[in-house]
């Protein structure tokens, strides 16, 4: 049976967790048989699932439509900041894996008592970071972390700026006051008719249709611009240094696919992750197809059809778990 228009993928909605939080779902067919696999996708910052929808699609349709996909957004981005102030990575850490403990024991109750689906954690950039604190210790993450708490041991990758060569990440804070980012989205919406202001983020930014639209319609929001900067300063005070002790435990469970040139993560770095981690079991990609950092603007479907096959493998291997 065909899905009538109006619903077809991706569903979206907002999750109150209890920030409002906005979600993509992708649900399996057929429907009256669990999914293969269900993937919970986290993004990069600024944390928009919107900008993901052809890698949502490609990775859907290459599956055959017999795996979930859910993808969140990160917290206080549209449609709603938090109370008080942005969350920082902690509290996106937090945020991420309390909506993936409801999603389990949501199943748990819907199945009674038969094994839950599979789960595929996904992350792209600091989206990782939920991923892999989800898998070192869940009780530490279930709750928002107070932001006098030490910095964040990083199972995966330093984050450096501005030298690739400098280990440790220079303080940073958010250019612009929360004021000011309420000033300067909603002066450009005011002052531009919006098909002059598509056309003007059309041309200094080149995005195509998707990209173009969430840019104009999500990013451009003062709420967005205040939450992106403060995550982004967040991800480079509190990201550190990687954590052997998370490899030696983890590695055969982790697929890390790195593009072969990012301002984001120095290469020392990246050759530290593949030195600590194949020996081990961990399955380390370096692009050799161009794809940036920023897949998700461009490069969607290339990305998906990776990760589709990633998938379809660890499910013919029988390496996924409940």
């Amino acid at each position: 049976m065909s899905i009538p228009s109006l619903l077809q993928p991706p569903l979206k909605s907002t999750l109150s967790d209890p920030l409002p939080t906005e979600c993509h779902f992708y649900p399996s067919f057929p429907a009256d048989e669990p999914p293969e696999a269900l993937i919970y996708f986290i993004p990069g910052n600024p944390g928009f699932v919107s900008y993901y929808t052809d890698f949502f699609d490609e990775v859907w349709e290459r599956m055959g439509k017999r795996v979930a996909i859910l993808g969140v957004s990160h917290g206080g981005f549209p449609p709603a900041l938090p109370l008080g102030e942005p969350l920082d990575v902690r509290g996106q850490v937090a945020h991420k894996v309390r909506i993936l403990d409801r999603i389990l024991e949501e199943m748990d109750i819907k199945n009674k008592g038969r094994k839950r689906p599979k789960i595929v954690l996904v992350g792209h950039s600091v989206g990782m970071l939920p991923r892999l604190h989800r898998m070192r210790s869940p009780e530490r993450t279930a709750r928002y972390r107070r932001r006098s708490d030490p910095p964040l041991p990083n199972p995966i990758a330093h984050r450096t700026l501005p030298t690739r060569q400098d280990p440790h990440p220079m303080p940073f804070n958010p250019p612009v006051s929360r004021a000011e980012s309420h000033t300067f989205p909603p002066s450009l919406r005011a002052l531009l008719p919006l098909p002059v202001l598509n056309t003007l983020v059309k041309l200094i930014t080149g995005l195509p249709e998707a990209g173009l639209r969430t840019t104009v319609d999500e990013l451009l929001n003062p709420c967005s611009v205040y939450s992106a900067l403060t995550l982004a300063a967040s991800e480079l005070l509190l990201i550190r240094d990687l954590d052997p002790n998370f490899f030696a435990t983890h590695a055969s469970r982790l697929i890390c696919y790195y593009a072969a040139t990012d301002a984001w993560i120095a290469e020392w770095a990246r050759e530290e992750v593949r030195t600590l981690g194949e020996d081990k079991g961990l399955k380390f990609y370096l692009c050799e197809e161009g794809v940036p950092h920023a897949f998700c603007l461009r490069h969607g479907r290339i990305m998906g059809e990776k990760v589709a096959g990633w998938v379809q493998e660890l499910i013919r291997g029988g390496e996924l778990k409940n």
